[in-house]
């Protein structure tokens, strides 16, 4: 499901160690959306993205060193998480920003009457084969 929104290569490297950072190990973190679509482009998509991932966070207990949220990749840098490795906690921003889209994009859905339309199909199928 988490593939839907995010492209399955997701990029994990240690980074060097930053000057004045502790000696916790850090990592760089770029992942691109599915085909490059602009899945972050607009403000609710972003502020959606942002409160998932603040609460994998919290759940993964990661320092968050910084991050970058563009229209197609994000890139994160972030430090050992206590709960987990890096590419759990990607696993859960993915999935849990996803299931959240997907459920917001099926409320929004009209429901059409498929049972009328089923029929007028059929009847427009039958003339036509007449």
């Amino acid at each position: 499901m988490s593939q839907l929104f995010f492209a399955s290569a997701t990029k994990l490297t240690l980074c060097p160690t930053i000057r004045g950072a502790t000696t916790a190990r850090m990592s760089c973190i770029f992942s691109l959306c599915y085909r490059r679509q602009c899945r972050l482009a607009s403000p609710r998509r972003r502020d959606l993205f942002l409160a998932v991932f603040e609460e994998v966070r919290l759940h993964y207990g990661f320092v968050v060193v910084g991050y970058v949220v563009m229209p197609d990749h994000i890139h994160l840098l972030i430090n050992e998480p206590e709960k987990g490795d890096p590419s759990r906690v990607m696993q859960a921003i993915k999935q849990g920003f996803s299931r959240r889209v997907l459920k917001a994009v099926r409320k929004r859905r009209v429901a059409a009457p498929t049972g009328v339309i089923c029929r007028r199909e059929r009847a427009r199928v039958a003339a036509a084969l007449l």
